[in-house]
Formats: C-alpha cells, sequence, structure tokens
C-alpha cells in the first residue's frame, strides 16, 4: 500500500508542472456556465456541437476548482498535483485490491505500479479534466467490495453512485464490467441474500441516472445526432459496433489463451506491456 501511495505522490509532483492544457480550460470554462442549480440536469455544449452530455460529478469536481482558485482558470500547480496523486492513488488502489484477489501481495503491487505508469494511466492523472482513470480505479474497487464475503453495502453504493454519475462512458464501461461478475455470483451461489442487495443497488443507482437523464432519452432535448435519419445513423453504429469487436476479439483471445497455457501471470504481464508501450514507440 505505501508503494502505491509514493507512485501516486511522485505522479502528482511531476504532473503539477506546466499548469493546465488548453483542453481542460474549455472544459472549466463549460463547468463554469453550468448553475450550480442545474448540476444535476443534462447540461449543453456549445456550438457547434449542439449536444448534452449528463455527468453531474465531473461538472461539480470542475466547478470545485473554480470556487477554490476564485474563479479564474488558471489552476494552481498544488491543486493539479493534488488531483493527480488522488486519482492515480484510487486506481493503484483499484488495481492492487482487485489483482490481489488472485495473486499474491507482492506480485499484485507490481502489477499496480506498472498499470499506474502506462501512458493511458499517465494521461488520465496529468490531463486535469481527464477522470477516465479514476472512473477505472472505482470500478476495480467496487468489483473487489462486491466479491467480499461480507461486503460493505454502503461503500459498494457509493462506489456506484460516483462511476455512474462521473461519466456516460463510465456508467455503461462499469455494467459491462459488473454484469458478468453478478452472473458468475448467481451461478455459483444461488439467488442469495448477496446477489439480492447487488441488483437492488444497481437498480437504485441506474434509476436515478435514467431520471436525471429523462430529458435526453424521452427526447425533450435532441442532439445533433438525434435529428438524423436511420440511413444517416449507420456509419455511426458501424464505427461504434467496429470499436467494441476490436475490444472484445484481442481481451477474448487473450483470456482463453491465458485460461489454457501454464504461468499465466507472467504471460499476461508479456502482453500487456506489449500492448502498451509498443504503440507508444
Amino acid at each position: 500500500m505505501m508503494i502505491i501511495a509514493l507512485v501516486a505522490f511522485g505522479i502528482g509532483v511531476v504532473c503539477s508542472f506546466g499548469g493546465v492544457d488548453d483542453v481542460s480550460t474549455w472544459v472549466l470554462d463549460f463547468a463554469d456556465g453550468v448553475p450550480w442549480s442545474a448540476v444535476h440536469q443534462p447540461a449543453p455544449l456549445p456550438p457547434p456541437m449542439q449536444d448534452y452530455v449528463f455527468r453531474p460529478l465531473s461538472i461539480v469536481l470542475m466547478k470545485s476548482t473554480l470556487y477554490l482558485g476564485e474563479g479564474s482558470l488558471q489552476v494552481s500547480e498544488w491543486l493539479i498535483g493534488l488531483k493527480a496523486s488522488v486519482f492515480a492513488l484510487v486506481f493503484g488502489l483499484g488495481c492492487l485490491l482487485w489483482a490481489a484477489q488472485w495473486v499474491s501481495v507482492s506480485v499484485a503491487t507490481g502489477i499496480a505500479v506498472f498499470c499506474m505508469l502506462c501512458e493511458p494511466a499517465l494521461f488520465s492523472a496529468y490531463n486535469y479534466s481527464e477522470f477516465d482513470g479514476f472512473a477505472s480505479g472505482l470500478m476495480l474497487l467496487s468489483s473487489w467490495e462486491l466479491s467480499r464475503s461480507n461486503t460493505r453495502w454502503w461503500l459498494f453504493g457509493l462506489l456506484a453512485f460516483c462511476i455512474v454519475f462521473l461519466k456516460e462512458s463510465a456508467c455503461f464501461i462499469w455494467l459491462c464490467f459488473l454484469l458478468p461478475q453478478l452472473w458468475s455470483l448467481w451461478l455459483s451461489e444461488g439467488w442469495t441474500r448477496r446477489l439480492q442487495w447487488s441488483f437492488g443497488m444497481v437498480t437504485i443507482v441506474l434509476s436515478l441516472w435514467l431520471w436525471g437523464s429523462s430529458d435526453i432519452i424521452g427526447g425533450k432535448l435532441q442532439s445533433s445526432d438525434g435529428g438524423l435519419s436511420l440511413t444517416e445513423r449507420l456509419p455511426v453504429l458501424g464505427f461504434t459496433t467496429w470499436q467494441f469487436v476490436a475490444l472484445w476479439t484481442e481481451m477474448g483471445l487473450v483470456m482463453i489463451l491465458l485460461s489454457r497455457l501454464p504461468w499465466r501471470i507472467w504471460l499476461f504481464l508479456v502482453w500487456l506491456g506489449c500492448a502498451v508501450w509498443f504503440p507508444m514507440i
């Protein structure tokens, strides 16, 4: 645990230099235009996008930054470093606890540090308006908490709430990550009290999300894509489907191979290293 904290602190120190990128400045300016009384509602993006986002927690975090900086778009170095450290710590802690369910703590620590130092995690820590690494850590923590024999439901519910209301994509990915685990629990234990609580928590959080985004889902607020005809939507559908197929195919092949071959953890680390570092060369 101490190693994870030290690595997260080092990442925060490094990220504190260089200021905030232009995209994050734009996001801060956008969040500043959303009233506090409307953070729980879909927020319209400025032209020419003509679209809506529903990510209340992200907007609250950005508006909190403006509050601490007295409305200035120039974020202090200590705040940049704090955000990077905290988000990296959550991601690293999630990796450690989740991996430690199947491997020793020392091996899990090595995996967590490796993941924290990979380019996607560093990008999410450095880019002030990026929350993907933070969301990934919350997902891993929620999965780990659910797998515990004495699940703390208040903590699982809090993690679920933060994931769902952080980003729309985080909500969808979390469901894809969690549902197989719930299915596995059902096959191994049946319709137990733990599974009932799990589905109850997920249902409550998703119901809140559907209520908050009901204006978009119901068509009251229409995005630019919402006005397209069926034939005009096909390229968008094709591109999205191609992304899912690409992601699922690679991971599926890796999981099948690892289930049949010896020395699984080392083969996994070799594959992970190649998948992460080769695109950066």
